[in-house]
């Protein structure tokens, strides 16, 4: 009834009253918890979570923000149980699920976000917002089958909605991607997503470019690239926003179906529009290469098919009678057929049309050519830009048309920044020639040398390309062949370019940009003609030539090395010493009365880099190289001398700018470690640092040297401030975090190493949450290609080498720092970064199969002769070592993780089980290239672990990059090299040897076996051999150091002895020897795994007492107890040994004990030392060397420090461990 209906009408506005009521009290109170929490108060936003829950319980939003306050905190033991609570509610209003998702993001816990959304989703099927909510917590956590589904789902409900449609396709896509069998992929999941956007496009939903974009992606994917061509070029590739865009999908396309003609005409225009994309100038040579080879193989499969039928005709009037030819009916016809066919090859006008215009340009329209071997009339005295009249078709001059060829008759100085460029631009003649001129030149160009009479070279360069020579002047010569075409196409096209930016830069008065592009493509395409054998068929410019071409235009930039470096290994070694000596007589000739002084700050920076792009072309020509160290020497002088000159051009630079003159500095850096490589004096080294520590840190090229040098010589306090004042950010720390890494902890620093791993670690987490937000935004906006880039950008990460570096140097970090007892190696075990290493042998072996290497080795600039520098091959052996160092790692944490769990009296019985044999469907291990033909699981357990650990050292021991290792005594060369690896102290030292011996100690006590006399006495005797080697503080540096530490001497003491015997002063005696802190460092880390596996052993030597039954209670005496090890048969062997070697670990530590403080005015005091020869030295040189005397010392002083707590801590834990076996410990062997 109406009145039923009316009554049920208010009842629902009351409601939505009350519900809206409700709302606006809900915001109100947890309006104030929304800002403590923004603000960072988030004690006081958990004190007013718990206000607001009092009064309503079952306010869930309440309980994620209190949630969120906690973790925030610090306190997530404490946060988890209320979000478990959250969960547990289901809840479905958006500020307690976004609440929720929030705090589950910041933990990584992305699969109860699916389970928040799922929850809610089920009691709203039809919310559009619950439902993209729900596919986005699909793709956090990688669900490409769910996203599917969820895709669909939104689809039905809201058709009309594209997007939708097209996150179903990509999710088909990447199920395609991540899907390891092939057959599916082209059966199942590509079709489908063909299917859906064909019905997509048959129904022209499609309206905008993402859409037209996952079409291309699905044709791609299938192979179908002239479909993709067509969609292209047809009306879907009009919504393309930028037309460059689309041309390059076209050029895409067009190079992958090798449509090389098309590639061809689309590049030619592209080139003219941006004649100085890189690209597009090797696009369009390859593709000219591959149209040369197309049609070389097409002329050779002609002249095959040409023998073939007249071996076939010769065979056949041989079986045929004489007087049947005449007989035949059809012998007329095929008489005058080869009489025709005859005439058609010896047609000297066929033949002149088979090579028709190779000379001419390709703008300029032919000429038909009247007669064999006679050219078309000249135009005379036209300007072809191009360099008509090259010698390819020839005449009686050899020469015809226009134009030198190559180089101009015009003179250029370097003032005028057009090098060696006149009138003719040095690419092309000015002048006219005629056709028939016998005197073999061609017009104002000379047409046979082209004489550029150049004021910065003085001298005449010849030119190939325009070179008349003798055999070509013969009527009737021979034309260039048709396969040949395509380079001479792209010769003209290329010169005319070029000619164009020559024209530019010899107008002063315009003020347009001149390109590189242009100028280098010449040299590109003569290095295609060399690398495919072609140089001697074509006549080409002289290398000559187009180096100094490029060079006088741009010898001021900063980038002309660099540019001419791809080319220099190329040409003949005589080309490139001529090209040397012209430029060097150029650049001397400036640089001669060259003065800082003036005001030309322009001009000044100009010649100095004019004289730094000749060094850098003489280093990597090999000419310091051939220098003596005395010569050497006098070029360090000379580079500071320039450094110091350009030092007075970069006053008004910013702190944060290169100087001009920073390469001199870097230049003389590395010669100076040329020569510390080639005599091994440690001074040299110093030297260097000193070099950089006097030069402006703007340079990140000079920081990058500081790391290196200071991790090299042991110094690595100094190396983290170094590391931040980079300001390393981002992917910059997976590209250049190995350097580091590689130095803090293994020179003992073990508080910055820890921070270090720490930061670099959060990296790592961080990225793998902000990827998937990444990913989202792509969906979101249409951009479907960038998510397989983020995806890849994800597995990259994760499967880093430098990541996997971090995660189990941090692991051994606790391990030797924070493990100083039994119980408290059990409790680090435990923790779940431990768990998440790799446990059985097929883990390790897949975890190192996809193991990437992403360290920026190039990052260091390096000037040096090609097979001097790092090469791809020694990269590879470096990634395949640390591969490997890596593995054995993981494998020495497994051994010492077993080992520890066979104290717990549950693995007793597991461990008495023999490890089960390898069945025969058990893989080798290969990692990186490395195959092992026994390797397989060889059990669990300590035995399976000590066999993998002793196979993967054996592997390492002889694998050719531990040979380079051990035959190189200094790894400074080359500059790009990484750190020489950690592995080879750790084997060549014998350390290995120790640890495996001492495992396999471990296991035979395991398994009751009490002969382990022999065992322990070789570990001893290697340890001693590896402590024999070392070499400590010297005892002349404390007894200096002390001198100057003590504060009652005056700083001008002049009774001080240093002052008047430079050798007693701290930086000679520091450039004198190198202080072994590497290896001491690893003893230490050997000898404190020795030690817990000792106090493993005491643990399970020790008898199990046996459970008897109560008797009565009788009063008896109580008897001292009895230490149980005594009963022990390998007690007292335990006991000697860990004695032996606390004796052994003490007296090493005596020799790096840590140096006398160095406070207060120690760098005054330092200052006031001479530390060089020179007496005319500056005293703020003094200064510097005092001051990075005493940073080295100070970062000394650190590791000895650390080093010295962490002595401590292990002779206590021998100590305890020698107390549980029941020796009293003696002062003579354990006196501090």
């Amino acid at each position: 009834s109406t009145y039923t209906r009316a009554g049920e009408a208010r009842v629902c506005v009351w409601k939505m009253a009350t519900t809206q009521a409700q709302a606006e009290v809900t915001e109100r109170r947890l309006r104030p918890l929304y800002d403590a929490i923004d603000n960072g108060h988030n004690k006081k936003a958990v004190q007013m979570a718990d206000k607001i829950l009092k009064k309503q319980d079952g306010l869930h939003c309440a309980k994620a923000l209190k949630g969120i306050a906690l973790l925030r905190m610090g306190r997530q033991e404490e946060a988890a149980p209320v979000m478990d609570e959250v969960l547990k509610a289901c809840p479905v209003d958006q500020a307690t699920l976004q609440a929720a998702t929030m705090y589950y993001r910041e933990t990584g816990e992305y699969k109860k976000i699916v389970d928040l959304y799922e929850a809610a989703t089920k009691r709203y099927p039809k919310n559009v917002e619950l439902l993209t909510h729900l596919f986005m917590s699909h793709v956090r956590v990688g669900d490409y089958q769910k996203q599917q589904q969820t895709a669909a789902t939104l689809h039905k409900l809201f058709p009309q909605n594209g997007p939708y449609y097209c996150w179903r396709i990509m999710s088909i896509l990447m199920q395609a991607q991540e899907s390891k069998d092939k057959a599916v992929v082209a059966n199942m999941y590509l079709p489908l997503a063909e299917r859906l956007i064909e019905k997509y496009v048959e129904e022209k939903k499609v309206d905008g470019e993402a859409e037209v974009k996952l079409y291309l992606m699905v044709l791609e994917r299938l192979g179908k690239m002239e479909r993709k061509l067509a969609v292209i070029r047809g009306e879907l590739g009009e919504k393309f926003r930028s037309a460059d865009e689309r041309s390059g999908a076209e050029l895409e396309c067009l190079t992958a179906l090798e449509r090389w003609d098309e590639v061809a005409e689309l590049l030619t225009k592209l080139l003219r529009k941006k004649p100085d994309q890189w690209s597009f100038i090797q696009s369009y040579l390859n593709c000219q290469v591959q149209r040369c080879l197309k049609l070389r193989s097409e002329g050779e499969r002609s002249e095959e098919n040409k023998k073939t039928e007249t071996e076939e005709e010769s065979l056949l009037e041989t079986q045929t009678p004489k007087e049947s030819v005449a007989d035949c009916p059809m012998s007329e016809d095929r008489a005058e057929e080869g009489s025709e066919r005859e005439r058609h090859e010896n047609s000297p006008t066929d033949n002149a049309a088979g090579t028709e215009a190779v000379g001419e340009r390709t703008e300029s329209s032919p000429e038909p050519v009247s007669q064999a071997g006679q050219p078309p009339p000249s135009s005379g005295g036209g300007d072809n830009t191009a360099g008509d009249g090259s010698g390819a078709t020839g005449d009686d001059s050899g020469a015809t048309g226009d134009g030198s060829g190559a180089t101009g008759d015009g003179s250029g100085t370097a003032d005028d920044g057009s090098g060696a460029t006149g009138d003719g631009s040095g690419a092309t003649g000015g002048g006219s020639g005629t056709a028939g001129d016998d005197s073999g030149a061609a017009g104002d160009g000379s047409g046979a040398t082209g004489e550029g009479n150049s004021e910065d070279c003085g001298q005449t360069v010849e030119v190939r390309g325009g070179q008349a020579q003798e055999e070509s002047t013969c009527e009737g010569a021979s034309a260039v062949e048709p396969s040949l075409r395509p380079l001479l196409e792209a010769r003209d096209l290329l010169e005319e370019l070029a000619h164009e930016e020559q024209k530019k830069a010899a107008n002063r008065s315009t003020k347009t940009h001149v390109y590189r592009g242009p100028l280098l493509a010449r040299l590109e395409l003569l290095k295609q003609f060399e690398k495919h054998k072609l140089h001697q068929e074509v006549e080409l410019a002289s290398p000559v030539s187009l180096l100094l071409d490029y060079f006088h235009l741009f010898r001021t930039k900063s980038c002309c090395f660099e540019d001419l470096r791809p080319y220099l290994n190329f040409f003949p070694e005589p080309e490139i010493s001529q090209f040397l000596s012209y430029i060097e007589a150029e650049v001397e000739g400036v640089m001669v009365d060259f003065d800082c002084e003036d005001n030309l700050v322009k001009e000044n920076v100009g010649y100095l880099r004019q004289r730094i792009s000749v060094l850098q072309l003489q280093r990597f020509c090999g000419r310091h190289k051939e220098l003596t160290p005395e010569e050497k020497l006098s070029l360090i002088t000379h580079c500071k001398h320039y450094y110091r000159q350009g030092l007075k051009l970069g006053r008004e630079l910013p702190t944060t700018v290169n100087q001009h003159s920073d390469f001199y500095i870097i230049l003389a850096v590395h010669l100076k470690i040329e020569l510390y490589q080639e005599s091994g004096e440690w001074f040299h080294l110093w030297d260097a640092l000193f070099m950089l520590e006097y030069s402006k840190r703007s340079n990140p090229q000079i920081s990058l040297l500081l790391m290196k040098l200071y991790g090299y010589m042991g110094a690595t306090e100094y190396i983290t401030d170094i590391y931040d004042g980079l300001f390393i950010k981002h992917l910059q720390t997976e590209t250049l975090g190995y350097i580091p890494v590689r130095y803090l902890q293994a020179m003992g620093t073990f508080d910055f190493a820890g921070q270090l791993y720490r930061n670099g670690l959060r990296f790592y987490y961080n990225c793998s949450k902000e990827i998937g937000e990444y990913v989202i935004q792509a969906y979101k906006n249409g951009m479907f290609q960038k998510i397989v880039e983020f995806v890849a950008l994800r597995e990259r990460l994760a499967n880093s080498l430098n990541f996997s570096w971090l995660l189990v140097d941090m692991n051994l970090l606790e391990l030797c720092v924070s493990v100083h007892s039994l119980e408290k190696a059990k409790e680090l075990f435990d923790k779940e970064w431990f768990a998440g290493l790799p446990y059985t042998s097929l883990d390790l072996q897949e975890y190192c199969a996809k193991l990437v290497d992403s360290r920026d080795l190039t990052v260091f600039d390096d000037w040096s002769l090609q097979y001097s520098r790092l090469s791809e091959v020694e990269t590879k052996i470096s990634f395949d070592l640390e591969c490997l160092w890596l593995r054995l790692r993981i494998l020495l944490i497994q051994c010492l993780k077993e080992a520890v769990c066979l104290t717990d009296p549950s693995f007793a019985e597991e461990f008495s089980n023999p490890p089960r044999e390898k069945s025969a469907s058990n893989p080798g291990i290969v990692c990186n290239g490395e195959e092992e033909n026994e390797a397989g699981d060889e059990g669990e357990g300590l035995s399976g672990r000590i066999k993998d650990f002793s196979r993967v050292m054996k592997l390492m021991d002889e694998h050719v990059g531990m040979v380079l290792l051990r035959q190189r005594k200094r790894h400074l060369i080359p500059i790009q090299a990484a750190p020489p690896c950690l592995g080879h102290v750790f084997l060549h030292e014998g350390h290995g040897r120790a640890l495996r011996e001492m495992l396999i100690v471990t296991e035979h006590i395991a398994l009751g076996n009490c002969h382990i006399e022999d065992r322990l006495r070789e570990v001893l005797e290697t340890l001693q051999a590896a402590v024999a080697k070392l070499k400590g503080v010297p005892d002349e540096l404390r007894v200096a150091l002390q001198h100057l530490s003590n504060p009652e001497r005056k700083p001008d003491d002049q009774a001080l002895d240093l002052t008047e015997s430079p050798e007693g002063h701290p930086y000679t005696l520091l450039t004198k020897s190198k202080i072994d802190l590497e290896h001491y460092v690893m003893f230490l880390q050997v000898v404190g795994q020795i030690t817990l596996l000792c106090a493993v052993c005491a643990e399970l030597a020790q008898p199990v007492a046996k459970v008897e039954p109560k008797k009565k209670k009788q009063k008896k005496k109580k008897k001292a107890p009895v230490p149980t090890m005594l009963k022990s048969p390998v007690g007292g062997e335990l006991s000697s040994f860990l004695g032996d070697l606390l004796v052994m670990l003490l007296a090493v530590a005596q020799r790096f004990y840590p140096l006398p403080s160095v406070e207060g005015d120690f760098v005054e005091r330092l200052s006031r030392l001479h530390i060089t020869e020179d007496p005319e030295g500056p005293n703020f040189e003094y200064s510097v060397a005092s001051r990075m005397c005493k940073n080295v010392l100070g970062s000394y002083n650190i590791s000895l420090r650390e080093c010295w707590e962490m002595v401590q801590a292990k002779a206590n834990f021998m100590k305890a461990t020698i107390s549980r076996l029941g020796i009293e410990t003696t002062p003579s062997s354990t006196g501090e």
